[in-house]
């Protein structure tokens, strides 16, 4: 990805609508963490528990 190039730590997340996108990227983007797999909908309590837990 262009923007690891630019800093080796970046977080990078998915969020969608579909519950098949999780299968789709997985395989194209292997470095992304699971819990980066972000599927809607989801309330901002919960999107910001995710946040937290990735950059802890």
């Amino acid at each position: 990805m262009a923007l690891r190039k630019i800093d080796e730590n970046i977080q990078i997340c998915f969020i969608s609508a579909s519950n098949t996108f999780y299968e789709k990227y997985k395989h194209r983007y292997p470095e992304v963490q699971e819990e980066c797999y972000i599927e809607k909908p989801l309330s901002i309590k919960k999107l910001a528990n995710i946040i937290d837990k990735i950059l802890k």
